[in-house]
């Protein structure tokens, strides 16, 4: 992997992956955001093109699932609201979620049409459109994230209430 990614300039990734493949350790007794902070410094070292890193986040305290997310984009640190998931159906799929919505944020705008020359992607809206993926995932059996625009955004706009409004 260090060699592949040696070249990319967009990658997910999480921290357990950072320690285990380029030997980054972070404090572990930081909040989330001071580790992504210290884990994606390293990582550019490591990674000089970096452009883009995403990392999703998952505690558990009891049957409270709480997720959240953080990107780095082109220099400056987004972090998502932390949201807590009373009902968790099904986590397999959800890394994968999340990067299906870091992408498509990455490449499309808010309403969902491709960016044009010259535009960029609001990256406060990249990172909450890829949490909001990856923690209604979590409502759904199986690998797929068979989820629509609508119900991600309004995801973003409501937050976890405890139903997803399917």
């Amino acid at each position: 992997m260090p060699d592949l990614l040696r070249h990319s300039q967009v990658a997910v990734a999480d921290l357990d992956s950072a320690q285990v493949y380029f030997g980054i350790e972070t404090d572990r007794s930081a909040g989330f955001e001071d580790r992504f902070r210290q884990c994606s410094a390293a990582l550019l070292e490591k990674i000089p093109g970096l452009e883009v890193l995403a990392m999703s986040f998952r505690t558990t305290h009891g049957i409270q699932h709480v997720y959240s997310g953080a990107l780095y984009y082109k220099g400056s640190y987004y972090f998502s609201p932390y949201h807590e998931l009373p009902y968790v159906t099904d986590q397999i799929g959800s890394g994968d979620a999340f990067t299906g919505g870091m992408l498509s944020g990455l490449m499309r705008d808010a309403d969902g049409l491709p960016y044009g020359p010259g535009q960029e992607p609001n990256p406060q809206q990249v990172i909450d459109f890829a949490v909001a993926c990856g923690a209604l995932k979590q409502s759904i059996v199986g690998d797929w994230a068979l989820i629509s625009r609508h119900e991600i955004e309004s995801f973003i706009r409501s937050g976890s209430s405890g139903r997803i409004l399917r």
